[in-house]
C-alpha cells in the first residue's frame, strides 16, 4: 500500500521529468560497437542512427542518449515493451543521499559522481558502467519460439570476433558492482560464457557483489557449477525462465526436459534455502499457448519457496518463431482472449510472491 500511495505521487507532473537511470549506471558488453544499456529490441531503429564513436560508454550516441532521457525524451526508446521503472530527478537524489540505490534499484548502482553529473544536466558520466550485462552469443540448447525460429548452437567468424573484443572489453571494466549473464542465449551452454563464468572471481573483480544468472536451467546443476568453478561460486541471483506450469505445456513451448528441469530446479532451491543464494526467481512469458498453466506455475514456485514468480508479456523480438504475433499477445486488448486472461493474470496478481508484468 505504501509503495504504490509513492508511486502515485511521484508521478506527478510537478516533479519534472521521469529519468530513466540505467543509461548512466549500465552497459552492455557484447563486442558491438553501439552503447547499449538494456535490450537492443528495446530501442527504436532512430538510435542505431546516431554517431557512434570509439568509446562507448561516453561516446556520441551515449551522450545524445542521456542528454534526451534527462529531458524527459524517450524518443529513443520503445518505450511501449519497456519495464524499466523511471523516477524523477529529485527522487533518484533521495535514493542517493540515503544511499538507498540498493533497495529501491538494486539493478542500478549509480555512483555519486554519476548521480551529480546528472544533477548538473551532464551527459558525460565520470565513473565506469558498475553494472555490467554480458550478452552477444545466441548459442542455447534450446528452441523456444518465443525467442527465436531455430536451434542455435554455433557462430559464425564474425559473431566469434564480436565475442573476442567482448572478452577484452570486459577487462576494462573490472570495479563492477553487479554483472548479469546472458538473456540472449544459455551461458552454461555457451562455451564462451563458461570461460567468462570461470573469471569472475574476487581477484578479478573485487567490487563485484552480485553476479546475476538468467538461464533455462536444464543445465544448471552441482556438476556444471563444479566444473565452472571458482567463479561460479560467485554467482549469487538466479532467474529461471521456465514459460509453463506443467509438463505437457513445457514439452510445447520449450521441447525440454521437464523432470530433468525440475530436479535442477530443486537443487537450486535448496541453495537458495542454505543461503548461497541471496535470489531465487522463476520467470513465465505467457502467451495464448501456456496461458492456461499459469496457476500450475505459481503452484511450482511455491512448492521451490523462490522469491519471486513472475509473468511477463510476449514481446515481438527480432528473429522470434511465432509468426501469428497478435494471436499469441493475449495482453493486447484486441486479442478476443484478452478479457479472460486479463481477469487470470488479476486473480494470480493477489497470491504470493507473483510479479505480475504481464498485462
Amino acid at each position: 500500500m505504501i509503495i504504490r500511495f509513492l508511486k502515485w505521487i511521484l508521478s506527478w507532473r510537478i516533479w519534472g521529468p521521469k529519468i530513466c537511470a540505467y543509461p548512466f549506471s549500465r552497459m552492455e558488453i557484447s563486442g558491438k560497437d553501439f552503447f547499449l544499456s538494456c535490450c537492443a529490441d528495446w530501442m527504436a531503429p532512430s538510435y542505431y542512427k546516431l554517431e557512434k564513436g570509439l568509446k562507448p560508454w561516453n561516446g556520441p550516441q551515449a551522450l545524445e542518449l542521456r542528454k534526451k532521457i534527462l529531458n524527459g525524451d524517450y524518443s529513443y526508446c520503445q518505450t511501449s515493451i519497456c519495464q524499466v521503472p523511471r523516477y524523477p530527478l529529485f527522487f533518484l537524489k533521495l535514493l542517493g543521499l540515503f544511499d538507498l540505490f540498493s533497495k529501491v534499484l538494486p539493478n542500478t548502482p549509480l555512483s555519486k559522481n554519476n548521480l551529480k553529473a546528472m544533477s548538473n544536466g551532464e551527459s558525460e558520466m565520470p565513473d565506469s558502467p558498475k553494472s555490467l550485462v554480458i550478452q552477444g552469443d545466441f548459442r542455447c540448447n534450446l528452441d523456444c519460439p518465443s525467442c527465436r525460429s531455430q536451434l542455435i548452437t554455433t557462430l559464425d567468424a564474425s559473431a566469434e570476433k564480436q565475442l573476442e573484443r567482448a572478452s577484452s572489453d570486459l577487462l576494462k571494466y573490472q570495479d563492477a558492482e553487479i554483472i548479469q549473464l546472458a538473456g540472449d542465449g544459455e551461458p552454461f551452454f555457451s562455451s564462451w560464457h563458461r570461460e567468462q563464468i570461470k573469471n569472475f572471481t574476487p581477484q578479478n573483480y573485487p567490487h563485484l557483489k552480485k553476479l546475476i544468472l538468467y538461464t533455462n536451467g536444464l543445465l544448471v546443476d552441482s556438476e556444471n557449477f563444479q566444473l565452472l568453478s571458482p567463479g561460479s561460486k560467485m554467482i549469487n541471483n538466479i532467474i529461471v525462465s521456465i514459460d509453463a506450469g506443467d509438463e505437457a505445456t513445457y514439452k510445447r513451448v520449450r521441447r525440454g526436459d521437464w523432470q530433468r528441469l525440475l530436479r535442477n530446479l530443486k537443487w537450486m532451491s535448496e541453495l537458495r534455502q542454505k543461503g548461497v543464494l541471496e535470489s531465487f526467481r522463476i520467470c513465465f512469458v505467457a502467451r495464448k499457448e501456456n496461458y492456461n498453466s499459469m496457476s500450475a506455475f505459481v503452484d511450482l514456485g511455491h512448492s521451490l519457496k523462490v522469491d519471486q514468480i513472475i509473468f511477463r508479456q510476449l514481446v515481438p523480438w527480432q528473429g522470434m518463431g511465432i509468426s501469428n504475433y497478435s494471436e499469441e499477445a493475449l495482453h493486447l486488448p484486441e486479442n478476443p482472449l484478452h478479457p479472460r486472461y486479463r481477469e487470470l493474470c488479476l486473480q494470480l496478481a493477489r497470491r504470493s510472491k507473483v510479479v505480475m508484468r504481464a498485462l
